[in-house]
């Protein structure tokens, strides 16, 4: 659920941030487009692999680790200001973030059983946006004063948002 709440909060920043290290605004639309398409495509081959993989506890921790590392590296791809570098990166966090839908809904419809699968997306989407409502709010007071420190601090609340998804993993009969 933590990195649902990120990626749906994560992409309205990332042309401000960008803005922040000086990138053109066209790199910045591009490299959106490429998180939310990459995304797209991760959610595809997730869903595939689910049908034929049935160890989602550890395809989880798998995601959520590749995650935690992808995310230090668009951090650093933002910094060192090599716009191949970033596309690459803002695909990969796209990829491997986003595939992460899948895996939440199924686990969350046989945890949360005997409740039907509808009553349960419903919870999952209300969560989700409740979490990135609460995200957006916190993001936009950090990146007030428009400088790298905050970006900083933004990249370091995702990857500890990650540690703390890796935790509660821990604690999830599935």
């Amino acid at each position: 659920m933590c990195l649902m709440n990120l990626s749906y909060a994560f992409p309205p920043f990332i042309g401000y941030i960008l803005d922040i290290y000086e990138y053109e605004f066209k790199v910045a639309a591009m490299a959106g487009n490429i998180f939310n398409f990459s995304g797209i495509a991760g959610a595809l081959f997730s869903g595939v692999i689910m049908a034929k993989w049935e160890k989602f506890k550890r395809a989880t921790y798998m995601v959520l680790f590749l995650t935690l590392g992808l995310l230090i590296m668009l951090y650093a791809s933002i910094v060192v200001k090599n716009v191949a570098f970033l596309y690459t990166s803002f695909a990969l966090t796209g990829f491997v973030g986003i595939s992460i839908y899948g895996f939440v809904y199924e686990m969350l419809v046989e945890v949360g059983s005997p409740m039907t699968e509808a009553f349960v997306g419903g919870m999952v989407n209300l969560a989700a946006n409740m979490g990135s409502f609460i995200f957006v709010v916190i993001f936009t007071e950090i990146l007030k004063p428009r400088n790298e420190t905050s970006v900083m601090i933004i990249f370091i609340i995702l990857c500890i948002t990650m540690i703390i998804a890796i935790v509660l993993m821990r604690f999830v009969k599935f």
